[in-house]
């Protein structure tokens, strides 16, 4: 008995291990941004920052965005990283946002946001992607990880992103 509760108990732990070490590591730069290891992108902190708007106002405000030094910032992809189609619904962590919101938060598929991590202001609700989708464009829904297209008419939220990172400010 002792000899098996040892074994579950060293499979545990391992099982552990490997799911730490498998996550990457947002790290707060220090200057208002959170660098994200995995996808090696930088997501402004204040997720609230933009407010409401509409598409075309999101990407004009993100595009014209100046922070941190940078003038490079763009909504995120809703794109698959694989470069295949958006995802629908649940469990869309091939998008940018799909894989912050459940592989860097740790948020379970289908379920409520229960961790908002470093993020400031992170709205329980939808945030703008920069994929257009016919006359809509893709939205990601941080209330319950639901991805789906939305009309650029509608009023979301606006979560910037730039490629790269910063060195830490002192």
């Amino acid at each position: 008995m002792m000899k098996m509760l040892v074994t579950i108990l060293m499979v545990l732990v391992m099982d552990f291990r490997l799911s730490v070490s498998a996550k990457a590591e947002m790290i707060d730069m220090g200057d208002g941004t959170l660098y994200d290891t995995d996808l090696k992108l930088t997501w402004l902190k204040d997720a609230g920052m933009g407010g409401l708007m509409t598409w075309s106002d999101a990407m004009t405000w993100a595009d014209n965005l100046v922070y941190a030094g940078f003038d490079n910032w763009r909504l995120p992809n809703a794109m698959n990283q694989d470069g295949s189609s958006p995802c629908l619904g649940y469990n869309c962590i091939g998008s940018e946002m799909g894989h912050l919101y459940h592989k860097e938060l740790g948020n379970p598929i289908g379920g409520l946001l229960s961790n908002s991590g470093d993020f400031i202001d992170l709205n329980p609700l939808f945030y703008w992607s920069g994929t257009e989708s016919g006359n809509g464009a893709w939205g990601f829904n941080f209330g319950n990880g639901h991805q789906h297209e939305h009309k650029k008419w509608h009023y979301r939220y606006v979560l910037p992103v730039r490629p790269g990172e910063r060195s830490r400010v002192p």
